[in-house]
């Protein structure tokens, strides 16, 4: 039975953030926050992806840490300090917007249902590393050796 108390699209939003310890992926948030929402109302429409974008763009509860992963405000300084925008160096931020790009690159791929590889399995991303969201291990050899090492 759905609740009558008045859940929104961003509080489902909260708990879906809240339950991945308070870093999110957008990706993460399609997953998770309709499953939330839907526990408590119906949904209605046929675009539940673009209201939770346009909520963590909107909704001053919330932080975009980099492209496609967010926070909430109120946690900011309990993030990890290379992580924290307010502690950030800028060449912390750009590494974390060049690794945050990587993964959404990697999650669009597998997406479309694309094999995806990347050569930076090791590095992280935030509680991942760059190498769990690959399909394939191995670059394909698909001409030759010295083009593919390029």
């Amino acid at each position: 039975m759905k609740s009558k108390i008045n859940f929104t699209w961003s509080d489902a939003i909260i708990e879906a953030l809240k339950q991945n310890n308070f870093i999110a992926s957008l990706k993460k948030l399609h997953e998770v926050a309709p499953q939330i929402y839907s526990q408590h109302n119906e949904i209605k429409g046929l675009t539940p992806f673009k209201t939770i974008n346009e909520r963590v763009q909107r909704d001053d509860r919330f932080v975009k840490l980099a492209p496609g992963l967010y926070t909430l405000q109120d946690k900011l300084k309990e993030l990890p300090k290379e992580f924290n925008p307010l502690t950030q160096s800028k060449e912390q931020k750009e590494n974390v917007n060049h690794i945050s790009m990587q993964a959404l690159l990697l999650q669009l791929g597998q997406i479309y249902n694309y094999q995806t590889f990347t050569p930076d399995k090791s590095k992280k991303y935030f509680n991942q590393k760059l190498g769990d969201f690959a399909t394939i291990s191995d670059f394909p050899k698909f001409t030759y050796d010295r083009i593919v090492a390029t």
